[in-house]
C-alpha cells in the first residue's frame, strides 16, 4: 500500500524522502511544483535515499538549553530579502546540529550520521526547504561527477541544447528570452546546467530548477512576455525602473508564460558567448586556445557555497573539485560563438563570469 504521506522525490543522480507531509502540506506541494519537472515522483521501495526530511510544526522546535552555546550561521547573502537566510545554531550530545530563524520561524533538527533532517516549518518555511533541497542535491551532483555550470539554455527546433554563459550583465538572460520569444526555442534552464559526457565524448545536459530574478533591462527586450508574467517595470510613482535592478518573478506565473521543455539529457550542440554591449554579431571561436583556458571560469563547484555546506551534511561519495581532460576534450568538440569581437575581451569576460 502506497503511504501518501511519504514521497520520493529525485533525478537520475539524486533520490530525497520526504516524510509526514501533512504537517506541512502547503510548502510541501510548493516545493513539488516548483522541483518539477527536473525532480519526478520515484517508486519508494524503502531504499536508502540521499536525504531523508521529517516535517514537524515549528512549535515542536525543542529551544536549546544554553545560550553560551548558539552560534550564528548565515546560510545566504542575496540582493533578494526573501533569500537572505541566518539561523542560530547549537550542537546537541549527540552531535546533532540544531538550528533556529527566528524571522522566517523555520527550525532544522540536522543527523549528520543518518542524513536525516527533521524541519520544523510555518508557513514561511517555504525559501528555507527550496534552498536546503536544491544545495544538497547539486553537492551530490558534484560527488557523482556532474559538472555544474553557470550558465542558460535553450532546446532548439531540431531538439539538441543551446548554451549561454559568461560574465554577469553581458546578456546570458536577455539572449535567453530573446531566443524563447521567437517561438523557434524552448526554455532549458534559467542558471545552472548539468552536464555530463560519455566515453564517445558527446556531452549531455540537465536543466536546474531556478527561482526566476531577472534584469529590468532583460524584461524591456521582450515586453510581450513581462506583460504576460504580470511584471511592473515602474516604481511606485510611476518612474521606469532602472535596468541594472533585478526582480523575483512567481515561479508559477512564470513557467505558465515560458514552458519548461522536458527535462532529460539531451546532447548540447553550441556555446554561446552573449555581449549584449557589443552589437556585434555572433562570431565562431570554436577550439581558441584563450577560451578553453578560461571556460573553467564557469565551472560551479558547490561545495565552496556556505548555502550548500552550512548544516555539515556530506554525500556518500568524496567531493571532487576538479573536472578531468575528458570533459575539456568533449567540450572542444562542439561549436562556440561569441558576440565580443576581441578574444582578449571574450577571454576577460568569461574570467569574471
Amino acid at each position: 500500500m502506497t503511504d501518501t504521506n511519504q514521497i520520493m522525490l529525485g533525478n537520475e543522480n539524486v533520490r530525497i524522502r520526504f516524510c509526514n507531509i501533512n504537517v506541512a502540506t502547503n510548502i510541501f506541494c510548493r516545493l513539488h511544483r516548483f522541483l518539477s519537472p527536473f525532480f519526478h515522483v520515484m517508486t519508494d521501495n524503502g531504499e536508502r535515499a540521499d536525504l531523508r526530511i521529517i516535517f514537524h510544526s515549528n512549535q515542536e522546535f525543542p529551544k536549546p538549553h544554553s545560550c553560551s552555546a548558539i552560534r550564528p550561521i548565515v546560510i545566504r547573502k542575496s540582493t533578494a530579502d526573501e533569500f537572505n537566510l541566518s539561523v542560530d545554531s547549537h550542537e546537541d550530545k549527540e552531535g546533532s546540529l540544531h538550528a533556529w530563524d527566528s524571522r522566517w520561524r523555520t527550525g532544522y533538527r540536522i543527523n549528520r550520521k543518518d542524513n536525516q533532517v527533521d524541519f520544523f516549518a510555518s508557513e514561511n518555511s517555504f525559501i528555507h526547504l527550496l534552498e536546503f533541497v536544491r544545495y544538497y542535491s547539486l553537492l551530490v551532483e558534484q560527488a557523482r561527477g556532474t559538472v555544474i555550470l553557470h550558465a542558460a539554455a535553450v532546446i532548439g527546433p531540431d531538439g539538441t541544447i543551446g548554451v549561454f554563459c559568461g560574465a554577469k550583465g553581458k546578456g546570458k538572460t536577455t539572449t535567453l528570452l530573446n531566443y524563447i520569444s521567437d517561438g523557434k526555442c524552448r526554455f532549458f534552464s534559467g542558471d545552472k546546467l548539468l552536464v555530463n559526457w560519455d566515453r564517445c565524448g558527446r556531452l549531455t545536459a540537465r536543466g536546474w530548477p531556478d527561482y526566476p530574478h531577472v534584469g529590468v533591462g532583460s524584461l524591456r527586450q521582450v515586453p510581450t512576455l513581462a506583460g504576460r508574467m504580470g511584471v511592473d517595470l515602474t516604481d511606485i510613482d510611476g518612474t521606469p525602473l532602472p535596468d541594472h535592478k533585478k526582480l523575483l518573478i512567481d515561479p508559477e506565473q512564470f513557467y505558465s508564460v515560458i514552458p519548461i521543455a522536458e527535462q532529460l539529457a539531451t546532447p548540447i550542440s553550441h556555446i554561446r558567448f552573449p555581449d549584449v554591449t557589443a552589437g556585434s554579431q555572433w562570431k565562431l571561436v570554436a577550439g581558441s586556445p584563450s577560451v578553453l583556458k578560461a571556460i573553467p571560469n564557469v565551472i560551479e563547484f558547490p561545495s565552496e557555497f556556505q548555502t550548500a555546506t552550512w548544516h555539515g551534511l556530506i554525500p556518500e561519495e568524496p567531493l571532487r573539485t576538479t573536472v578531468p581532460d575528458s570533459f575539456f576534450d568533449a567540450l572542444s568538440q562542439i561549436y562556440w560563438y561569441s558576440q565580443t569581437s576581441d578574444e582578449g575581451q571574450l577571454y576577460d569576460q568569461i574570467c569574471h563570469a
